[in-house]
């Protein structure tokens, strides 16, 4: 069972402050590391996701390991991959229905 977080503004924005980036519309990003093989599965599921519906938000991945916040490292460390969508976060593991729900609400 996935763990979605409604309405996670705040936090959101927290975690984006901790990378060089800024929250852009119709971006999703996708939150993991180098070389994790949960993090390739998990870009695959939401590749595939959005490519069945028509004008897709950009997928923009971040390596946890850039972050500038240690604390946040630790934090979610052991949560990702971690999808950050339509305001919302949808920690591992997710599917295709996961994703599905958040594109369609």
């Amino acid at each position: 069972m996935s763990h979605a977080h409604p309405d996670g503004t705040q936090i959101i924005a927290e975690i984006l402050a901790c990378f060089t980036t800024t929250h852009a519309a119709k971006t999703w990003y996708l939150l993991g590391t180098d070389g994790c093989h949960l993090c390739q599965i998990a870009t695959q599921t939401v590749n595939q996701a959005l490519s069945i519906i028509t004008n897709p938000p950009t997928l923009a991945t971040l390596d946890l390991s850039d972050s500038s916040d240690l604390l946040l490292v630790d934090m979610l460390g052991s949560s990702i991959p971690i999808l950050i969508a339509n305001n919302r976060l949808l920690c591992y593991p997710f599917g295709l229905m996961d994703i599905t729900q958040i594109i369609n609400p």
